[in-house]
């Protein structure tokens, strides 16, 4: 039995849960511990750069990996993204780009250097706009060769691109980024959840499919792989009534439709 004067009966609450404004740019994600990267996003290649096959390999510091051989029938058909731990990269202020045959011959180069104005990114925000950069003979002359568009900026292990990338940390494994996939740590989203009320009241001017029984209406909503639905209307019109509130959990952004079946 309660206590005298304890009132437990259901109230109405209004609980302040956060959810008049969203949280800020790139604290999505909770990361036990925060590592600075510096990202090498290889975008695209000149066309004319395809017609033997070739790939690109990126140097800085101690480090020296390279991406997949690629030509006009196979394509870097998605961007090569490398992520360098920015600790490790001591006083390196330069990555060297090369563009190399399959007999290891260099056909041209540049250098990107690394100055203090590289742009930060977290998780959420705008990507980075790549840059062209023309190849260079070995005496640093632009030869017409063609381009490579990169992307370069500084993030840590919530960017989304680096369960994609090459991970310096990763580099003893090698340089194929299938074998580093296994060797790293997975970083996992925290979902943002709202409640979704669905209020249905009235419906006016149904057609039965029956005519031969008395009308029994309800309706369904679907919302993703969840489904919910009213009690059959007690009033037996064309235009029923139900005044039912049905709730689901929605996830963000929301890409899932809400479809209303009428039955």
């Amino acid at each position: 039995m309660s206590p005298k004067g304890e009132d437990f009966s259901p109230k109405e609450i209004k609980a302040n849960i956060g959810g008049s404004r969203a949280p800020p740019a790139g604290q999505k994600l909770t990361l036990v511990e925060h590592m600075q990267y510096l990202y090498i996003k290889l975008c695209s290649i000149s066309d004319n750069l395809l017609g033997d096959a070739c790939y690109i390999e990126v140097k800085i510091g101690n480090y020296q990996v390279k991406t997949k051989p690629f030509d006009m029938w196979n394509p870097m058909l998605k961007s090569q993204v490398f992520a360098f731990n920015r600790e490790h990269l001591q006083s390196s202020k330069t990555v060297e780009i090369l563009v190399k045959d399959m007999m290891d011959l260099t056909t041209g180069q540049f250098s990107i250097f690394i100055a203090d104005d590289v742009p930060s990114r977290l998780r959420g925000d705008s990507p980075v706009a790549p840059t062209p950069y023309s190849l260079e003979d070995e005496n640093g002359v632009a030869d017409g060769k063609g381009e490579v568009m990169v992307s370069t900026w500084f993030g840590n292990q919530g960017d989304e691109d680096f369960l994609e990338a090459w991970n310096s940390d990763a580099a003893s494994v090698g340089a194929d980024a299938d074998d580093i996939l296994f060797t790293r740590a997975q970083v996992y989203a925290r979902p943002k959840l709202w409640y979704l009320r669905v209020k249905v009241m009235e419906a006016q001017d149904l057609v039965p499919l029956n005519d031969k029984r008395p009308p029994e209406f309800f309706v369904r909503a679907t919302l993703g792989d969840v489904k919910l639905k009213t009690q059959i209307s007690a009033s037996e019109t064309m235009s029923p009534k139900w005044s039912e509130e049905l709730i689901f959990v929605a996830m963000e952004p929301f890409q899932e439709s809400l479809i209303l079946t009428f039955f």
